[in-house]
């Protein structure tokens, strides 16, 4: 998932910033959740990725869409109970 990667770096606290390319993805996620059945999986797959990247730290994957004025249906945690997501 391309917006992960993209925006790694910030959520693991190496940069202070979110970059562009974390931004762009990040603004076409609502677009790709309209549903329900959309955004559970969309959910569960943040989930499953970010132990791949050792740090991630919760309180700025949360902090991420608030940085673009993206609102999001759903708070994107690693404990985030994805089934109930609605």
């Amino acid at each position: 998932m391309p917006a992960v990667e993209q925006c790694a770096s910030f959520a693991t606290g190496r940069v202070a910033r979110p970059s562009g390319g974390c931004c762009n993805e990040l603004n076409r996620l609502p677009g790709m959740t309209r549903t329900t059945a959309d955004r559970r999986p969309a959910c569960n797959c943040l989930k499953q990725i970010a132990p791949q990247y050792p740090g991630v730290k919760d309180s700025l994957l949360l902090a991420l869409p608030q940085k673009f004025g993206v609102t999001l249906s759903f708070s994107i945690t690693r404990n985030t109970d994805c089934n109930r997501v609605t």
